[in-house]
């Protein structure tokens, strides 16, 4: 279970849930390492023989999981911690910037960010900083254990939550709420491996109901991807037109992959590809 941490009013005054019990909120996907060492998991892991945990956050379904290179270059580098990240498309892209810092790989929430940092360009006009975080990592297991017994840094956020009010009665009121962020622990890594990937085959977050990082769009960019790979694994196939299609996430984990299994792939009415029964 996610931990909680107590929020503040703006005056810096605790909030209170009922007379004898403080408001919590909750600490943020930073609460991660803690939440594994109170459910006893890193024990568990252990001794099931696991050293590699791979981690993402966001709701993301082109989401490579697993992914076999990205864990190759996480081992190969005997890293300590890695993260994937993607070109950003504008210099206001509400996604972390991983960077260096003091010699040491961290990453940077968008929101901390002034203006005229994200827009620096260089001199062929790309943006300077452009390495986005899609919050896809993979950890050694020693090292997430380690950052169950960290201070990772406090981040807070103005909200408006249902607390008790100085009446006494639950009501709407402005708060200071505090999270930990997960990637907070990198600059704490020994080594780590930052790998770019490309937008239209890993990244296709859901942010908001409609518009830009919406179920639409994220719903496109798979339709898209399984477009492209089966057009040189089965050119044969008549995909529908102005009907989404989907690769079932069991048939393969990339376009090389999907050509290795052409041959067992079906094509249901419905627009979904399946390995064929055997």
């Amino acid at each position: 279970c996610q931990g909680t941490l107590p929020a503040l009013s703006p005056e810096g005054q605790f909030l209170l849930a009922a007379p004898d019990r403080l408001f919590r909120s909750p600490n943020g996907h930073g609460g991660f390492y803690e939440a594994l060492k109170a459910a006893d998991l890193f024990t568990k892991l252990h001794e099931g023989g696991a050293d590699i945990l791979f981690y993402c956050q966001v709701d993301n379904p082109l989401v490579r999981m697993g992914d076999p290179v990205f864990l190759g270059h996480h081992l190969l580098q005997e890293a300590s911690m890695s993260v994937k990240v993607v070109e950003k498309v504008e210099p206001n892209e509400k996604v972390g910037l991983v960077a260096l810092r003091d010699g040491r790989t961290c990453c940077l929430e968008y929101s901390d960010l002034s203006s005229s940092f994200q827009n620096r360009r260089d001199s062929d006009g790309s943006l300077t900083y452009k390495a986005g975080n899609i919050a896809v990592h993979a950890f050694s297991l020693d090292f997430a254990q380690e950052m169950a017994e960290a201070r990772l840094p406090l981040h807070s956020a103005k909200k408006t939550v249902l607390a008790m009010g100085q009446d006494g009665v639950r009501q709407e009121l402005e708060a200071v709420k505090f999270e930990t962020f997960v990637f907070d622990a990198l600059p704490m890594a020994k080594r780590v491996v930052v790998q770019m990937c490309d937008r239209e085959e890993e990244f296709a977050p859901v942010k908001n109901a409609a518009g830009a990082d919406s179920p639409g769009t994220c719903q496109s960019a798979l339709d898209a991807r399984a477009r492209r790979w089966l057009a040189t694994a089965r050119p044969d196939f008549a995909l529908p037109e102005g009907q989404p299609i989907e690769l079932d996430p069991r048939v393969a984990l990339d376009a090389e992959d999907l050509e290795a299994r052409a041959s067992l792939l079906t094509l249901h009415e419905d627009g979904l590809v399946e390995l064929a029964e055997s």
